[in-house]
């Protein structure tokens, strides 16, 4: 329902802008014409009365020329998607330091390399999920990338119980401990069970006990709240999401796409 409402307020100011883009067209083109014709013919200027005479003049015109309605909105959605990219850069430079010198997320690839991707993960998205291997690969065929995987956990209770877990095993056994257990995460097709809990705690060999209690520990609290809050500032509500050269990607990309993005800078 947002979405409607969200798309008739649009249609809405583009028919504002483009009656009163049309309407000077129109004026121009009339006060050009029309000394041209009352010379040529000796007959009275045509005038406007009212907004209801110069209303059905627009009216006629778009009737008569439709694919004028479709070139305003076209630029348009231009100048919107413009002014967004302009607002969303703004705010990424913002939280630059915590986006991109995160010390409470996991980072891999090259952690010195020029190029940096953060990537919104929810373990319970299969589009997570189809873009884990894309993600693999290509920090395997570039040496040039640091990838930032921020817990963004939206789906459900399930995707909050495995960030948290993973989060857990981040702060108490280190990043190379975490991407084990991330990869174990983002493949699972059941669902976190106390024996899943356990059997991660023995292979990072810390007792059960602590890792649950640190899943649910303040420090791991404050992560997931700053990516929250974060992604709110940025427009961020689904995933994968990902920053590539300050700018926001929303969905699932293949390869290509994300080296064509790369490349271009």
């Amino acid at each position: 329902m947002k979405l409607i409402i969200q798309a008739n307020k649009n249609f809405a100011q583009c028919l504002h802008h483009l009656m009163k883009s049309i309407g000077a067209v129109l004026l121009i083109s009339l006060g050009t014409c029309i000394p041209l014709i009352t010379q040529a013919q000796e007959t009275p200027p045509f005038v406007i009365n009212d907004k209801e005479d110069f209303g059905n003049l627009v009216r006629d015109y778009l009737l008569e020329n439709p694919k004028v309605i479709i070139e305003v909105i076209e630029i348009l959605d231009q100048q919107a998607a413009q002014n967004q990219a302009q607002e969303e850069a703004a705010i990424i430079e913002l939280y630059s330091d915590q986006l991109f010198n995160d010390k409470d997320s996991w980072a891999g690839g090259n952690l010195n390399g020029p190029i940096t991707i953060v990537e919104y993960v929810d373990y319970r998205c299969g589009f997570c999920r189809r873009a884990h291997p894309v993600m693999k690969s290509l920090l395997q065929d570039r040496d040039d990338i640091k990838l930032i995987i921020k817990e963004f956990p939206i789906l459900s209770e399930e995707s909050i119980v495995s960030s948290r877990l993973a989060i857990a095993v981040l702060q108490l056994a280190g990043p190379e401990t975490y991407k084990n257990v991330h990869d174990q995460l983002i493949t699972l097709d059941s669902p976190i069970t106390e024996e899943f809990v356990n059997g991660i705690a023995m292979q990072i060999e810390i007792p059960q006990g602590e890792l649950e209690n640190k899943m649910f520990d303040e420090s791991v609290d404050s992560v997931i709240y700053s990516n929250q809050f974060i992604a709110a500032d940025l427009g961020i509500n689904a995933t994968p999401t990902f920053i590539i050269n300050n700018k926001i990607y929303r969905g699932y990309l293949e390869k290509d796409e994300l080296l064509a993005i790369i490349d271009e800078g």
